[in-house]
């Protein structure tokens, strides 16, 4: 399963998301989309949200926004 966490620098909740994948884990690629253009336009591609932090499962098969262990759980148990 690939795990793409899109972050900013500055985002307050991020590093919560970040432990609770960690906590079950769930291993990721950050991608802080306000000091690396690639990052930003990866985040854009997956359409427009307001903000971080979103986890992108699969390339887009799913997609968690915000502080979500429901769905992070889930994520443990699912085969990609």
């Amino acid at each position: 399963m690939r795990l793409e966490l899109f972050t900013t620098s500055n985002c307050g909740a991020c590093p919560f998301v970040k432990t609770m994948l960690e906590d079950r884990g769930l291993e990721y690629e950050e991608k802080v989309t306000d000091k690396d253009a690639q990052a930003l336009e990866d985040f854009q591609s997956y359409g427009n949200f307001m903000g971080v932090p979103v986890l992108v499962v699969n390339g887009g098969a799913e997609i968690i926004h915000g502080v979500n262990p429901q769905a992070f759980d889930k994520l443990k148990d699912k085969k990609f």
